[in-house]
């Protein structure tokens, strides 16, 4: 139909140009789109030769039905494809979150299962702490400078630390903050 709006009218020849038919075959659809009501034969007026077909009003609304169904079914498959993707994205965003708390996990059992456990692993910050501190003011005499001195590790650490305190029972957290010089 949409080759018979596109020309106006139309033949059985143009059919079998244009789709490769038979002749038998284009005029058999032909006859059956005009038992549907879409096509007229124009039949043998002084202004055309019999055997031209155009589409009825009816043809014209059955095909812009057509297209416009066509238009919804693509626009309704793009959304399904674009809610995919972001189904994707958001199931990868999810799979990176659960790699980092895993990493922070597997952090937390190494510290909390360490040597001396959580309060071994505060001792051992607070003395790394310390012997900083002591290196630092010690820097300008030995020739370095106090700004190359990296605390960078140190306060990454701490910050793990605090992190993995706030599952301790609160007395025992609060013991923690306070040997850090912390309030609760």
């Amino acid at each position: 139909m949409k080759f018979i709006k596109e020309r106006e009218r139309i033949t059985a020849y143009d059919l079998m140009d244009r789709f490769g038919y038979s002749y038998s075959y284009a005029y058999k659809r032909l006859n059956l789109l005009k038992k549907q009501g879409l096509v007229n034969d124009l039949g043998a007026t002084p202004s055309t030769y019999r055997g031209q077909w155009c589409l009825t009003e009816k043809g014209y609304n059955k095909l812009h039905f057509l297209e416009r169904s066509k238009e919804e079914q693509e626009a309704v498959t793009k959304k399904e494809e674009r809610l995919e993707r972001e189904e994707v994205i958001s199931l990868q965003k999810r799979v990176e979150q659960l790699k980092r708390e895993k990493l922070e996990l597997e952090e937390a059992v190494r510290i909390f299962a360490g040597p001396g456990g959580l309060q071994g692993e505060v001792s051992r910050l607070l003395k790394e702490y310390e012997g900083l501190v002591t290196a630092y003011a010690r820097a300008p005499k030995l020739g370095v400078k106090p700004e190359q001195l990296d605390f960078r590790q140190l306060t990454s650490r701490l910050e793990k630390l605090l992190k993995y305190s706030e599952k301790l029972p609160p007395e025992e957290r609060g013991k923690l903050l306070k040997t850090l010089g912390l309030r609760l």
